[in-house]
């Protein structure tokens, strides 16, 4: 019985070793997922006319970011209030109109239209990205300066 009960209290200790480690493993694990979210960046495709900050502009619901990947389809008008910078991720689609009553400031990511695009800036279109690509029949209109730095490939296709 001594023995029994001996080896009762190792197997607890044992346990009770584990228990103390599983709350560092929980706090790793959920660190990991949120290391590995930003990695694989979210895409929204708009699925009405309506505001950027409107979740229900778009599918899935939320909000893009830099670092997403938007896709406009020439059914609808999206209308972003303020400056949008966009320094990661794509903003691409078969056409339709963005409208942005501040600055469009293009550091980084892509800018891909194969389709008649009608981007809207009220304010200046600052684009610092090499490649800019635009389909046949758009326009882009800007209400301020079009600024650019390093080189520019301008594809219309």
């Amino acid at each position: 019985m001594k023995t029994l009960t001996k080896d009762i209290i190792k197997k607890l200790i044992g346990l009770l070793a584990h228990i103390k480690t599983l709350p560092v493993i929980i706090v790793f694990t959920f660190l990991f997922f949120c290391a590995f979210q930003n990695i694989y960046a979210q895409s929204y495709t708009v699925r009405q006319t309506g505001a950027w900050d409107d979740p229900t502009t778009w599918n899935p619901n939320g909000v893009p970011q830099s670092g997403n990947t938007v896709t406009l389809s020439s059914a609808y008008t999206v209308t972003f209030s303020g400056n949008l910078n966009w320094t990661s991720g794509s903003i691409q689609g078969s056409g339709g109109n963005l409208i942005i009553s501040g600055d469009f400031n293009v550091t980084g990511g892509g800018f891909n239209f194969w389709g008649p695009l009608n981007l809207d800036v009220g304010g200046d279109f600052n684009y610092s990205n090499n490649d800019l690509q635009l389909g046949h029949s758009g326009a882009i209109n800007i209400g301020g300066n079009f600024n650019l730095t390093n080189n520019l490939t301008l594809s219309a296709y």
